[in-house]
């Protein structure tokens, strides 16, 4: 296991976070982007923008389908296939999740953001200079994505922060957006046989069950569509994204 809060990054090599993607992505667990925003990473990778993810929290004890082996070292090798299938630039903080941090509290319900997690969050963070930074909301209010959204705010101003609806959670309770933030409606039915197909490189945390839940949230009546959340609509304009509600 690699000491906490030390970095895997695409390629083996040690890549400075000074670089500048335009488009900054932020997962809490290996799959979360996959399962919330698997379709518009496809989009925008095959448009030819410059995208780096960041997945904070991949030293785990938790998996419905791996029941025996290295489940963190299974689910960072999971997450790494998924980017460089994508070719997307990719780093892995190696945080505890709530697997580790409270066993018997997987969701860490009641249980308030960590500042020193969140603390070495922003430490990262302040090193990146992204054109737009896609931050899960913490619909579920799982921690681990509370922690991960609550950085986000505290190191971008808010015209840069997207926020995408976190998968499977927003499929099964109610939410809604940010007080004051725009709606923003990505059609990815073009690309979803490839999303699915993408989806399944995680097969330690996703089944059959997650895949049908996630395909009929996502199916809106003519179309398959994932939700944005912006401040500055010029955003999703620039992305070509311009639906706007």
């Amino acid at each position: 296991m690699r000491p906490q809060g030390t970095l895997s990054v695409y390629g083996g090599e040690e890549v400075s976070s000074e670089d500048n993607f335009p488009l900054l992505f932020l997962s809490p667990h290996p799959d979360d982007l996959a399962l919330s925003v698997g379709g518009t990473l496809i989009r925008l990778s095959r448009a030819g923008m410059k995208l780096r993810a960041i997945t904070f929290f991949t030293e785990s004890l938790f998996s419905p389908y791996l029941k025996v082996g290295d489940i963190s070292r299974t689910r960072k090798e999971e997450d790494s296939l998924y980017f460089r299938s994508l070719g997307i630039e990719y780093l892995q903080l190696n945080l505890p999740d709530t697997s580790l941090r409270y066993p018997d509290n997987l969701l860490g319900e009641g249980i308030h953001e960590e500042e020193h997690l969140v603390s070495q969050a922003m430490e990262l963070l302040s090193k990146e200079r992204p054109k737009a930074v896609f931050s899960p909301l913490a619909i579920g209010n799982h921690l681990d994505h509370r922690i991960v959204k609550k950085a986000a705010l505290l190191s971008f101003p808010s015209s840069k922060l997207v926020f995408y609806e976190d998968l499977p959670y927003a499929s099964r309770v109610n939410h809604s957006g940010p007080e004051g933030a725009l709606r923003c409606e990505v059609d990815v039915t073009d690309v979803i046989d490839d999303r699915e197909r993408l989806l399944t490189i995680y097969r330690s945390q996703i089944g059959e069950e997650e895949m049908e839940l996630v395909r009929r949230y996502l199916f809106k009546g003519t179309s398959f569509v994932e939700v944005l959340w912006v401040y500055d609509p010029s955003i999703c304009a620039e992305l070509k994204f311009p639906k706007l509600i």
